[in-house]
């Protein structure tokens, strides 16, 4: 069993995703966060394809995300231009 209530895959392309579908084989329920804004996202419609849960948050929404997060939680940077400020860190 796992220390860790909730899975947050932040990053982009085929990398994130990977991460994510790992996470998912494992029997687990990663959330992967885009960290760029795309009109058109194939990350999003990948995520759909595989019943992985997908949210678009950049700058101030993805750190205020991340500040909210009470339960303990992995979090993996895959592929990932977003710099953790470092009370996030």
């Amino acid at each position: 069993m796992s220390k860790f209530e909730k899975y947050f895959i932040i990053g982009t392309g085929s990398v994130a995703l990977a991460c994510a579908d790992t996470l998912k084989g494992l029997n687990l329920k990663p959330t992967l966060i885009e960290s760029r804004k795309s009109g058109l996202s194939s990350l999003r419609a990948s995520c759909d394809k595989k019943g992985i849960d997908y949210l678009s948050l950049q700058g101030g929404d993805l750190k205020d995300f991340l500040n909210a997060i009470e339960e303990p939680s992995l979090i993996v940077s895959a592929a990932n231009r977003y710099l953790f400020p470092a009370e996030i860190v």
